[in-house]
């Protein structure tokens, strides 16, 4: 079996399957595409922001964090990740962002908010379950609340799934 790199363009390919399952509430979170086995461009863009109870403060907790997300969804780390603990009033908070073979995984915590906050930001295009990611992030953070949406970007923004609690 031939087997594409998540990246690797193949318009001559017929979409076979497509499945979308509710994963997070009554919302629409997961989209897979299987085209005989091969693996298809997706543009996947998973946004969130939440309030949360367990900000991390170090910086090689987030390192340690992502590597274990990254791993958690079956994606490939090519470069970091890196983190950083910025200083600046109003703006401080850890910064952390990781490369993936098929894009990246970013976010930034603002910690001297009471609840502190997250905005997270992950893109690929390969395959992507937001219901397993948001369950990994509440794990990690405890969400007090949370709003995501999940996007298709292959031509212009398709807005495949959101939801909040």
């Amino acid at each position: 079996m031939v087997q594409l790199h998540p990246c690797a363009r193949d318009r001559t390919m017929s979409m076979r399957h497509l499945s979308i399952r509710p994963e997070v509430g009554n919302r629409q979170g997961v989209v897979l595409l299987e085209t005989g086995g091969k693996a298809v461009i997706q543009h996947k863009h998973l946004i969130i922001n939440a309030t949360i109870g367990n900000p991390i403060m170090e910086e090689q907790d987030a390192i340690d964090f992502l590597t274990e997300l990254v791993s958690s969804i079956d994606m490939k780390i090519i470069k970091g990740p890196f983190a950083h603990y910025v200083e600046a009033d109003g703006n401080r908070g850890m910064t952390a962002t990781v490369m993936i073979e098929t894009s990246h995984i970013a976010f930034h915590i603002w910690d001297e908010k009471d609840p502190a906050e997250i905005k997270f930001d992950l893109y690929t295009c390969g395959s992507l379950d937001a219901g397993q990611v948001l369950q990994i992030l509440d794990k990690q953070f405890g969400f007090s609340s949370v709003q995501w949406m999940l996007l298709d970007r292959e031509e212009g923004f398709k807005q495949l799934g959101h939801g909040e609690k």
